[in-house]
């Protein structure tokens, strides 16, 4: 599913690549014409109609939204919710129409009418037009990270390119690395493409991040399958914009072309080894009744360990200079313990709440610092 863009989570970070100036040839002129501020009545209404929007009744919500524009018709706000609406009624048409009109304001809202615009081409079926309005949008609001992220969406799903959804999921993450649905759906693309340590840096990132969310189940399981080598065959879907993985088969074997793609990134051959091994030892730990915690914690750690040998090409892989350096440091800390309880509290692990509770310091420390820890810039 497609990620919402709301105006409070619009990014604010200062850095980005040069992803913005590639994309820039045919980008609409910045608007000029200022939106006139909606009264608190036309809040009361836009409220209401959003109300009636979460209850799938459209139709009574679009009234609302249009009873404000016929007071105020530079009402952005107004504007915003009209086309969301006209999209959850596939009123893809309107939906169009409307956040253009919205798009001619010089407002915040700048980024969420053209996520509209492509979000309802691509749900219309013309998807090619959507990536040209995702485009539009980032060259001017380049620090829309969610922008980067459904054009992702739009690349896997709609047109089938890996490569270039990938590329815009790691965009994303440049600019706001706290995305944790970017982490997710980058963790499932690495994850079909067999590279299974790239697989595992993301979903734990993921984890770090959103331990008890919406999608915390599915992502922990898909990171607990990626530390038995990796499944399947990930597939797309899902709720809150991430993928949807099938399950069955197994993991793609050293050498396959699939691994040889690695996903457009570095093959970690030693840390996949290491997966590997690591796993066995971990069912002989639980064997042996080591609790399932502990047992984790040590694979994590040894699996961890690896990464301080740089995989050959690490210097141009994404996954390694953006992941790898703070595993390394959070295992140099001796976080890995409190990290494993922390992202295992909404699964069926013996202890783990009870764990939490009782070294409520060392999970408080170990959250400072992961909260501050300053990801890569480049």
């Amino acid at each position: 599913m497609r990620m919402r863009l709301c105006a409070g989570v619009l990014v604010t970070t200062a850095w980005l690549l040069g992803a913005t100036a590639l994309w820039a040839q045919g980008a609409p002129a910045r608007p000029t014409t200022a939106a006139v501020a909606s009264t608190p009545a036309q809040d009361a209404l836009i409220k209401a109609g959003s109300d009636l929007h979460d209850q799938g009744k459209f139709d009574d919500a679009i009234a609302k939204y249009q009873e404000v524009l016929r007071q105020n018709p530079a009402n952005v706000a107004a504007l915003y919710e009209l086309a969301y609406s006209y999209v959850g009624k596939k009123d893809y048409t309107q939906a169009i129409a409307t956040a253009r009109r919205g798009a001619q304001y010089a407002s915040d809202l700048l980024p969420l009418f053209y996520d509209e615009i492509a979000s309802a081409y691509d749900a219309s079926g013309e998807p090619q037009k959507a990536v040209e309005t995702y485009q539009q949008g980032i060259a001017l609001s380049p620090k829309a990270s969610q922008l980067y992220y459904n054009l992702a969406v739009t690349y896997r799903q709609s047109l089938k390119q890996p490569a270039a959804a990938r590329t815009a999921l790691q965009q994303a993450l440049r600019i706001e690395p706290m995305l944790p649905s970017a982490h997710l759906l980058l963790g499932d693309a690495y994850q079909s493409s067999g590279n299974v340590t790239a697989a595992f840096l993301a979903l734990s990132t993921f984890l770090l991040i959103d331990p008890a969310g919406q999608d915390a189940t599915q992502g922990y399981a898909w990171w607990r399958q990626s530390l038995k080598g990796g499944p399947a065959q990930p597939g797309v879907g899902g709720t809150d914009g991430a993928a949807t993985m099938r399950t069955g088969g197994s993991a793609p074997a050293a050498g396959s072309a699939a691994a040889a793609d690695a996903g457009g990134d570095v093959p970690y051959t030693a840390t996949d080894r290491q997966i590997l091994v690591s796993h066995k030892l971990m069912m002989d730990r639980l064997e042996s009744q080591m609790p399932e915690a502990e047992a984790l914690i040590a694979q994590i750690d040894s699996v961890v360990q690896t990464l301080n040998t740089p995989p050959a090409g690490s210097s141009t892989s994404f996954s390694y200079r953006f992941y790898a350096p703070f595993y390394l440091e959070m295992r140099r800390r001796k976080f890995i313990e409190p990290y494993v309880y922390w992202v295992s509290q909404r699964a069926p692990v013996p202890n783990v709440r009870e764990w939490l509770t009782a070294n409520e310091p060392k999970v408080r420390e170990f959250l400072q610092w992961a909260s501050t820890y300053p990801w890569p810039t480049w």
